[in-house]
């Protein structure tokens, strides 16, 4: 993962967790009145790797 992460990178975290919704509902609500933590991790679906760029010193 990237910092800060690419645009496609945010929007695969939010269908994920979209997914997770519609799948398992809204977590319940703490005694708090908060709602619990999914403690989930999402795995990247590709690998970054570095791009050579030039460079020159001077002009």
């Amino acid at each position: 993962p990237g910092c800060p992460p690419r645009p496609e990178q945010l929007m695969e975290g939010v269908m994920a967790i979209q997914r997770i919704i519609d799948s398992d509902g809204i977590p319940p609500k703490g005694p708090d009145g908060r709602r619990l933590p999914l403690n989930i991790a999402i795995e990247p679906t590709h690998r970054v790797r570095p791009q050579p760029i030039g460079v020159t010193i001077g002009r």
